[in-house]
């Protein structure tokens, strides 16, 4: 049981966190205590659930991957067109940046209390734009140039991947999300990729079930416990 110090996650909250990557499913709680020593937070990522540590699971991260069809959507009601700050409002962006993240284990562990998450996703969809953290953003627009839906990709070597997705509140059920994921099928094909890969919440049932209704398939499955030395 080897504890990986997190730079990144350790300077943005602001105290140590490191990770443990699971491999053998019986944890020892005391040595788990004597690895914290140092960390505020561990990160526990294990391939199957842990009955021992059911209070501190905050995720069921669930990797879903599709390869590319020559399927086509038709669309004659929304624009799909890349971000452009001049034309679009980056604060309606943001907003559904922050939405997108509603089962994050972020937002959903109680033990983040300085507003993390909404600033954690914040920084997510700014990187973003600024195409440090995403190939393309993709905005769905109607003819008022209203940020109706967005997606962010991701181009790997094998892979396209999707970052960010949202659709505004009262624009759902419309077929704006399968638009989006069109598009990606699409620019995959373009770009000489095969597969499209995407990662969500096992509590987040609309968008297992959108993911699945176009074609993905569960990758792998990834549980993740929040220990807290506090």
């Amino acid at each position: 049981m080897n504890v990986e110090s997190l730079t990144w996650d350790s300077n943005f909250f602001g105290y140590n966190v490191g990770k443990i990557i699971l491999t053998d499913l019986c944890v020892d709680i005391n040595l788990l205590q004597k690895k914290a020593v140092g960390y505020q937070l561990i990160y526990l990522f294990s391939p199957a659930r842990i009955i021992e540590f059911e209070n501190y699971l905050v995720d069921e991260k669930i990797v879903l991957e599709m390869n590319c069809t020559n399927d086509h959507i038709e669309n004659e009601t929304f624009q799909l067109e890349l971000f452009d700050p001049n034309k679009h409002d980056f604060n309606a962006l943001r907003n559904l940046a922050i939405s997108s993240g509603e089962y994050s284990r972020f937002k959903i562990d109680s033990n983040f209390k300085n507003n993390e998450f909404v600033e954690l996703y914040s920084r997510w969809i700014t990187q973003s734009v600024e195409g440090k953290s995403a190939f393309e953003v993709v905005v769905a627009t109607n003819q008022n140039d209203e940020i109706l839906g967005f997606i962010t990709l991701v181009k790997k070597e094998k892979v396209l991947e999707i970052g960010l997705i949202a659709v505004a509140e009262k624009a759902r059920g419309k077929g704006i999300a399968k638009l989006l994921l069109n598009y990606t099928n699409e620019k995959a094909i373009s770009l000489n990729i095969s597969k499209i890969q995407v990662t969500t919440q096992g509590k987040n049932v609309p968008a297992m079930h959108l993911y699945q209704s176009f074609g993905f398939k569960i990758k792998n499955i990834t549980y993740i416990y929040h220990y807290w030395n506090i």
